[in-house]
């Protein structure tokens, strides 16, 4: 079997498994924290879930949202969470 049939094999299911996670988190977020943030959840919700489809568009949005978005959208929840 071709290395690249083999990647189109694995990275498929694995990305969509990936991609189903990042909405999963996306989702556990308030609108407020990714306003906060920057960004729009609607819109990294509508990305992953059209990236579905075609996994390496969502293999590269989930990354792009776990290694760089996600950690703004949290600290500004913590931002907006009241002092205990």
């Amino acid at each position: 079997m071709p290395i690249f049939s083999l990647f189109w094999l694995v990275g498929g299911p694995v990305t969509v498994v990936l991609a189903v996670r990042t909405i999963v988190d996306v989702a556990d977020h308030s609108r407020a924290a990714f306003y906060g943030g920057g960004y729009s959840r609607t819109a990294w919700l509508v990305v992953l879930a059209a990236g579905i489809a075609f996994w390496p568009a969502a293999f590269v949005s989930s990354l792009a949202y776990w290694l760089h978005a996600r950690a703004r959208v949290v600290r500004a929840e913590r931002s907006l969470a009241p002092a205990a």
